[in-house]
């Protein structure tokens, strides 16, 4: 009877580097993983292929880390595995992590059977009750993460009604509804719409035609996917606001939205290499070695030319480039003297110089800058939604415009009114005439407004407002054709509105607008169509939207659907800050008026019909979901307790390499170890489970690694 050992389970996170394949353990960088022959005289990295023909040889396999050195009263055992022959591979085989799902479920019209509209008759009402579920909830205070609210919706009664009435068309009150649920509050300023996305749907258009296009265009480069990666990105797409959309092993694809691209991103800090006398990589130069020196300067053409001209400089390269500021490194034959950094100072007013300069015996300089260029990926169409806030006057009785203006001085707050005054004089050529009571077309949404139009000599149109109509601002234009002032073929007349009267406007009370850009659609039949913010609340007033158009004669219904909210403080804060990256679940239901309430009458159709699309799955993989098992390995290996504190954790070596919001993949090996053992037959076997964490999408990498090591046993499997 064989001796069985419980099985041993260690986590090595592994970089997003090749498998070491020359070299000794020392050459291992943080994070990559190498083969090693478990003999004396024979420790060296080798090449996987050649486990296949050794069948009575040991190895090991050892992952790199930053400790050089042992330190007092530690073990600091190197991260390696136990010693074994390849039959001992009894399974390889990889775990995908996977990407999260968002819960999305309709109540009434659920774009494809208009049979389950939202209906009410007449007069009647509908509650309609909404649950959360998640832990992002909890963070905000609601108990076990459940969030419960009831909303409201009610039918106009009918002018006219005897017998059966007809349902009520609810297109406007859906509208409405949505923009209730969206703004209300949770706890903390936190809104609705924060935490779930809430889209009206019909058969018919809620939404106006596209007013512009916006672009997306991307950049794929190989970084270390770290905020500072994305910072380099940013610092030369200035005027673009970039995001990182998607990370596969070692590359990282980068977003921006604009009418262009921006200049294509320069590697910078590739252009310089030291040290490396007779052995510069392809595609570099070599140059004298000297003293480095490195400085900043404001970005300018021509820098590098003009410093290599001044006699005291061998060389100078441009290494690096951020916030508007140009980084390089220069090499000097001797130490700067006063009159060297004089004449620096006198050239550059801008110039910052470090003074801890380093001797090198020679550097490769890049031959070429390694650039990469933004590609235009998808163009979308944009909307505009108006928006408009109410306020009291100041103490004064002045209107508030100014003071809104300054609020908000990247937007346009305007006045929406009747017609005062238009702007004079009118140039071009026109029919002679008296033409009274004319209407004309404007480029805003103001209508009704009629004018009387005298025109002498041809070329001077005098213009007198009858109806001042509503729905104009200062600066829109007005258009008369030609057809309506005489029809002479002559110059269609076209004036501007100088001032209007606000319409909306009570005891000391004004309404102001302002237009605000949507969402950009890539694709018609997109759920989420034109979709817009509304600005920031000014003195504790919210912004309303103005819905346009009115919407009737169609099938209805709301969409709801979870957003990937996420807690993700950098690894070092995270386990103080707390992290989550948890998609909250969504039940909704509806139809009857619960209860008994004065002056409500039931909904007579019943509840509401319901359609799920999918349920809400947080994903698999986060870096979090691997920490316990990294920690527990680094006190294997180290020989020390993890700390309940980052900084000792930093202090003792067992700082974690998982970002809590990222995704990793995972290799795990399996080994079973024989040996001889008292008892019956002398014999005991012991049993390892090997767990490789890796960057999700770096699958590539490890592929033909892992495979090699398992191919000493055909049973073993591949990945």
């Amino acid at each position: 009877m064989n001796g069985n050992h419980k099985s041993w389970e260690l986590t090595y996170v592994l970089s997003p580097s090749s498998p070491l394949t020359s070299g000794g353990s020392k050459d291992l960088g943080d994070g990559q993983i190498g083969l090693f022959k478990d003999k004396a005289g024979a420790r060296g990295a080798i090449a996987t292929s050649s486990i296949v023909n050794s069948k009575n040889e040991k190895f090991f396999l050892q992952v790199g880390t930053n400790i050089k050195t042992n330190q007092a009263g530690r073990t600091a055992k190197p991260m390696r595995t136990v010693h074994f022959l390849p039959k001992d591979v009894t399974e390889v085989s990889f775990s995908e992590a996977q990407d999260p799902t968002l819960a999305q479920l309709y109540l009434g019209y659920d774009g494809l059977d208009v049979s389950k509209s939202l209906v009410l008759g007449a007069g009647e009402s509908a509650t309609i009750h909404l649950k959360l579920i998640g832990a992002p909830l909890s963070f905000f205070g609601f108990k076990n993460g459940i969030y419960e609210q009831t909303f409201t919706i009610s039918a106009d009664e009918l002018n006219v009604c005897t017998g059966d009435c007809e349902d009520e068309d609810l297109g406007e009150k859906v509208l409405r509804l949505v923009e209730i649920m969206k703004k209300r509050q949770l706890r903390a300023g936190v809104l609705l719409e924060d935490i779930i996305d809430i889209h009206p749907i019909s058969s018919v258009a809620f939404n106006p035609d596209a007013t512009g296009t916006s672009k997306f265009y991307t950049l794929v480069v190989k970084d270390a996917g770290d905020d500072q990666a994305q910072g380099l990105v940013q610092a030369q797409a200035k005027g673009f606001d970039v995001t990182r959309i998607k990370r596969e092993g070692i590359v990282s694809t980068y977003q921006v939205v604009g009418s262009s691209s921006p200049s294509a991103f320069t590697e910078w800090s590739a252009n310089l290499k030291t040290d490396c006398a007779g052995d510069c990589p392809d595609g570099y130069t070599e140059d004298a070695g000297g003293l480095l020196y490195n400085i900043s300067l404001a970005t300018a053409a021509g820098i590098v030319a003009a410093l290599v001209g001044k006699s005291y400089i061998t060389s100078a390269t441009k290494i690096g480039q951020e916030h508007g500021v140009d980084k390089y490194a220069i090499i000097t034959p001797a130490e700067l003297t006063t009159s060297n950094i004089s004449d620096l100072v006198s050239t550059y007013a801008t110039i910052e110089i470090d003074y801890d300069f380093v001797e090198v015996e020679s550097v490769c300089v890049k031959d070429s800058d390694t650039t990469t260029t933004w590609v235009l990926d998808k163009t979308c169409n944009v909307s505009e939604a108006l928006y408009y806030i109410e306020l009291d006057d100041n103490d004064c009785g002045d209107s508030r415009l100014v003071d809104l203006q300054e609020a908000f001085p990247d937007r346009e707050i305007f006045i929406l009114g009747s017609v005062a005054t238009v702007a004079t004089p009118i140039a071009g050529t026109f029919t002679n005439g008296t033409y009274s009571g004319v209407t004309g077309t404007t480029n805003g949404s103001g209508t009704a407004a009629t004018f009387n139009v005298v025109v002498t000599g041809g070329n001077s149109a005098a213009i007198t407002l009858v109806d001042k109509g509503d729905g104009y601002k200062v600066g829109d234009s007005i258009t008369i054709l030609d057809a309506d002032l005489g029809a002479g073929d002559e110059d269609d007349l076209v004036f501007t509105i100088a001032s209007v009267t606000n319409t909306v406007k009570g005891e000391c009370r004004q309404r102001y607008y302002t237009t605000v850009i949507t969402n950009a659609v890539c694709d018609e039949c997109h759920p989420d169509m034109y979709v817009s913010t509304a600005p920031e609340p000014f003195e504790f007033e919210l912004w309303n939207k103005v819905q346009t158009p009115t919407v009737t004669g169609g099938a209805y219904g709301i969409m709801f659907r979870s957003k990937k909210n996420q807690l993700c403080p950098p690894k070092e804060l995270a386990d103080t800050i707390g992290s989550f990256n948890n998609i909250v679940e969504i039940e909704v239901s509806g139809g009857a008026l619960e209860g008994t309430l004065i002056g409500y009458n039931y909904n007579e159709n019943g509840e509401f019909a319901k359609t799920r699309r999918s349920r809400a799955f947080d994903g698999s993989g986060w870096g979090k979901n691997y920490w316990y098992d990294e920690l527990c390995s680094y006190e294997y290996f180290l020989g020390d307790s993890v700390g309940n504190s980052t900084e000792e954790r930093w202090f003792k070596n067992m700082s974690s390499k998982l970002e809590p919001c990222m995704q990793y993949d995972s290799i795990n090996l399996s080994l079973k170890r024989s040996f001889f053992s008292q008892g019956f037959n002398g014999k005991a076997e012991e049993n390892f489970r090997i767990n490789f964490v890796i960057p999700k999408g770096s699958k590539d990498l490890y592929t033909d690694f892992f495979n090699m090591v398992a191919a000493g046993n055909v049973d073993a499997g591949s990945i």
